[in-house]
């Protein structure tokens, strides 16, 4: 009974003491929250070719991490001037996007990819399937064929 009574007190005596009251204990084992990173600002890539002597194609990208926007406008001697937006992908230095022509009612955009070599950016085709000169339908290794030249300039 006298040790009963002795554990008594002395867990009378710790739950009084003000020592641990309104104290929180940190469980070291939960992993703390990673601060945000800092938002990447937007940058502005502007190219422009020549194709002939009337042709002029200009492309503004705006990239923002691996996001892309912007338009790319196509001035031709004789026929209609060619605006539209452009919205896509960036992986490495090849731009998937896809381009909406404005003057078209269809509305439906064209997929185009674009390859990025310094101050150069190529728009590239693949060649999937050939035919030869018997009317055969031959599938290609997926060669890369240039479709347009654009260099660096800045944008206005």
């Amino acid at each position: 009974m006298k040790r009963l009574f002795q554990i008594f007190l002395i867990t009378l005596a710790f739950s009084s003491c003000d020592k641990f009251k309104g104290k929180q204990f940190v469980d070291h084992l939960t992993p703390y929250e990673t601060p945000p990173r800092a938002p990447i600002p937007p940058q502005d890539y502007c190219y422009e070719g020549k194709q002939g002597n009337n042709e002029v194609t200009s492309l503004h990208l705006i990239v923002t991490g691996d996001s892309i926007t912007g338009n790319m406008n196509q001035i031709n001697g004789s026929k209609d001037q060619i605006n539209g937006t452009v919205r896509g992908v960036m992986f490495g230095n090849t731009a998937l996007i896809a381009f909406r022509n404005l003057n078209d009612q269809t509305g439906k955009p064209e997929e185009q990819e674009w390859k990025i070599n310094g101050d150069t950016i190529y728009k590239v085709k693949k060649v999937i399937a050939q035919s030869d000169s018997t009317g055969i339908l031959g599938v290609d290794s997926g060669n890369l064929t240039i479709e347009l030249t654009l260099i660096k300039a800045s944008c206005k």
